[in-house]
């Protein structure tokens, strides 16, 4: 929601915002970005004159704030349906969809994109180390999104990607996720399904051909034109990167393929991947201490903490590491 509120201000609007907590980074993002903000969901937040409330998804009925929003007259609108009719409607979308890595996937095509003085729009559910901000709309017919399967809001309970009709898609992996709202795996390949049934036939789905669920996905009807990731992309790669593990090899690779179909030169791509820092809070080397290095890592989900402590193990400097 960061994201969507500066992209609000680049449009033009006066943007204020409330939220239960707020944390770095995105604290210090929306105060350089001169966005008010203020803590806990206080109704009287709506007291004020406004024009349009964009609800999150943590948003739920039973919430004063909601109930006193439905029982006014204040027009309201889900962030994704927002991005949709009043940005992306104008660009062309490029989505990174997946269970895990879809951030750092995001960051590195925007990243690359940039490198070329292509200067696309983006959103990203972080901060890329280097950059302000999460979020940056540009003149560039070219926007990059991360594309969630987590639902939209209270009174839109389809994934936020089904809005965002992307021309190039990337599917970097699907594990099953957000049990609170999926009953099982089934569930979240349907809802891919009907993210690949609103893009357009000269559309281009790139996709890890090694990850069984997304061949499943792909078993079905698809208009769209298909990509695979070659494993030798990254079990051999050709790239030089500071990112660390297998993992981020992948990550790499998906973002290097699709970039290809953007027509950009290989050497063009390869030099800015080297020049790629990460994301916050992705693997982020934040200091070392007595001969001890410390990194920030984010990762919750059993697959993503597997990955982040293997990367680890397997890192050929032998220093000792937090």
């Amino acid at each position: 929601m960061a994201g969507i509120a500066i992209l609000a201000k680049q449009l033009g609007h006066k943007v204020t915002g409330s939220d239960k907590n707020f944390f770095e980074p995105m604290k210090s993002v929306l105060l350089r970005a001169k966005i008010k903000v203020t803590e806990n969901f206080n109704p009287k937040n709506l007291n004020k004159k406004i024009d349009l409330v964009i609800v999150g998804n943590v948003m739920s009925r039973g919430m004063p704030i909601i109930e006193k929003l439905l029982d006014s007259k204040i027009k309201y609108i889900s962030g994704p349906q927002w991005l949709k009719e009043n940005i992306l409607i104008n660009k062309k979308v490029i989505a990174v969809s997946g269970t895990h890595g879809k951030t750092t996937v995001s960051s590195l095509i925007t990243h690359i994109l940039e490198h070329n003085k292509m200067k696309p729009s983006y959103l990203i559910g972080g901060l890329p180390i280097g950059s302000g901000k999460p979020a940056n709309l540009t003149k560039s017919e070219y926007f990059v999104i991360e594309a969630d399967e987590y639902d939209t809001a209270f009174f839109d309970k389809r994934s936020k990607f089904i809005h965002y009709k992307p021309e190039i898609l990337i599917i970097n992996n699907i594990e099953f996720d957000h049990a609170d709202i999926f009953e099982n795996i089934s569930d979240i390949l349907k809802s891919f399904h009907h993210l690949i049934r609103t893009m357009p036939s000269k559309g281009h789905i790139i996709y890890n051909r090694s990850d069984k669920n997304i061949l499943q996905l792909l078993d079905k009807r698809v208009w769209s034109k298909l990509t695979a990731l070659k494993n030798t992309y990254w079990k051999n790669p050709k790239f030089r990167t500071k990112l660390l593990g297998i993992h981020n090899f992948k990550n790499i690779a998906i973002s290097l393929t699709a970039c290809q179909k953007l027509s950009l030169p290989i050497k063009k791509i390869l030099d800015a991947i080297e020049s790629f820092k990460g994301v916050k809070r992705r693997m982020e080397h934040v200091g070392c201490f007595k001969g001890i290095n410390i990194y920030d890592d984010f990762a919750h989900h059993p697959t993503e903490v597997f990955s982040s402590i293997d990367s680890m193990k397997k890192y050929k400097n032998s220093s000792k590491r937090i």
